[in-house]
Parts: C-alpha cells; structure tokens; sequence
C-alpha cells in the first residue's frame, strides 16, 4: 500500500482540498476517494500525487 495525496473539489463549494488515501495505485486511490467524498456527479478531482 501506497500513500496517495488527492486533490478535489465538491460540486457548488469554493475552493480545492486535499485528502490522503492509502491504495495500491493512483486508480485505486481515486476511485476510493469518489466512494468516500460523495461519488462521481459530486466530486472533481484534480490531482492524484504519490507521496
């Protein structure tokens, strides 16, 4: 497991955030952060960065 830094931002709320996730790759990374954040018509996001 990696440490994956996601960038995003919430539909109709200013401003981009940063959540960590652990996963085995970037894909696994964003894909859980679009579970855990509010799904794919919610989130945009921006940014998956390896730490």
């Amino acid at each position: 497991m990696k440490t994956y830094k996601v960038v995003y931002s919430i539909a109709n709320k200013p401003g981009r955030k940063v959540a960590l996730f652990d996963a085995a790759c970037a894909d696994f990374a964003r894909m859980k952060a679009y579970d855990e954040l509010g799904g794919w018509s919610i989130v945009t996001i921006w940014e998956v960065t390896e730490l």
